[in-house]
C-alpha cells in the first residue's frame, strides 16, 4: 500500500537494516580473565611489521608474538628468581618481592607489606631464605653507577609509637663481599631531606616509543642500551610474560612467554645501576 511518501514495504526494509547495524553497546571482546583494572586497548594502530603490538585487546596483543632470548638480567615472577645464567630460586611465599639486588652470596630485597608508604627490606641467603628483617624503607635500594655499592635508608614510620621507634639510619653495603656498614643520620628522614642525598635517585631514561601495555602499572628495566623489558601480568587469569622492546627497529618479542603465578601477582627485575 502506498499513501505518499515512503512506501510500507521500504519503511519496513529500512527499519530491518537499521537494527541489524546497530551493536549491543554492552558487549565486549574483552577475555572474561582480564583484570578488572584494565583500560581498552587502542584500536587505532596498525602494525608496522610482524612483531609489532597488534590493534585490538589487553595482552592479546602478544598473541603470535616470537620467543626471543631469555632477559639479560635476573627477574623475580611470582616467588621464583630467575638468574641470567638460568639458576632458579625459590623465594619466601609469604610475601610478594618488589625489588630484588645480588648483594654477597645471597640477595637484598623489598617486599609488599606496605603501611604508609613504606615496605620492609630483607636479607636472604644464597638459597632465598631469610636471614634477617632489616627494618622499613619508602623505596628500592638503589645501586651505584659502578654497580659495586648497594644504598638504602631505613627509618620509623611516624604512626610507629615514640617507644618503639628506631633512629634513621643510612646503610652501604659491598656488593661483592656483602658487608653492611651502617650509621645513624643527624636528621630525621620523615621531617627533612639533606642538600646532599645520602642515597642517590634511581636514573632514569625516556622511552622513545609509546607503551602498548595496559593494566596496572608495569615493572620495566633496560637490558641493554637498546632492549627494554616490560612486565605484563593478568591477575585474574593467574599468569605473567615479559616482553622486549627492540627500540632501534620499535619490534616486540617475548623474552618469557607466560608464566602461571599464584599468590603474588608480580614481576620485577633485579636492581640494575
Amino acid at each position: 500500500m502506498r499513501r505518499g511518501g515512503i512506501p510500507v514495504t521500504a519503511l519496513c526494509t529500512m527499519l530491518a537494516l537499521a537494527a541489524a547495524c546497530s551493536g549491543d553497546p554492552s558487549s565486549s571482546d574483552v577475555p572474561a580473565d582480564t583484570a578488572a583494572t584494565e583500560e581498552a586497548a587502542p584500536t587505532s594502530v596498525v602494525p608496522a611489521s610482524p612483531g609489532t603490538a597488534p590493534p585490538i585487546g589487553y595482552t592479546t596483543w602478544t598473541d603470535g608474538l616470537q620467543v626471543g632470548p631469555p632477559p639479560a638480567l635476573g627477574y623475580v615472577i611470582g616467588h621464583t628468581y630467575h638468574a641470567p645464567g638460568g639458576r632458579v630460586v625459590e623465594l619466601p611465599s609469604d610475601r610478594g618481592i618488589t625489588s630484588l639486588a645480588r648483594l654477597g652470596d645471597g640477595f637484598l630485597v623489598t617486599d609488599d607489606r606496605y603501611f604508609e608508604g613504606t615496605m620492609g627490606v630483607l636479607l636472604l641467603d644464597a638459597g632465598g631464605n631469610l636471614v634477617r628483617e632489616l627494618g622499613t624503607v619508602a623505596g628500592a635500594p638503589v645501586l651505584d653507577d659502578d654497580g659495586s655499592t648497594l644504598r638504602w635508608i631505613t627509618f620509623s614510620p611516624l604512626e610507629v609509637s615514640p617507644a618503639d621507634r628506631s633512629p634513621t639510619r643510612l646503610h652501604v653495603a659491598d656488593v661483592a663481599s656483602g658487608e653492611i656498614r651502617s650509621r645513624i643520620l643527624r636528621f630525621d628522614a620523615r621531617d627533612h631531606v639533606p642538600e646532599a642525598p645520602a642515597v642517590p635517585a634511581p636514573r632514569q631514561r625516556r622511552i622513545p616509543v609509546q607503551l602498548p601495555v595496559r593494566g596496572r602499572p608495569a615493572a620495566r628495566a633496560w637490558e641493554d642500551r637498546t632492549h627494554l623489558l616490560v612486565a605484563i601480568v593478568r591477575p585474574r587469569a593467574g599468569r605473567a610474560a615479559v616482553v622486549r622492546l627492540d627500540t632501534r627497529t620499535r619490534t616486540w618479542s617475548l623474552a618469557v612467554d607466560w608464566t602461571s603465578i599464584e599468590g603474588f601477582f608480580g614481576v620485577t627485575f633485579a636492581t640494575s645501576p
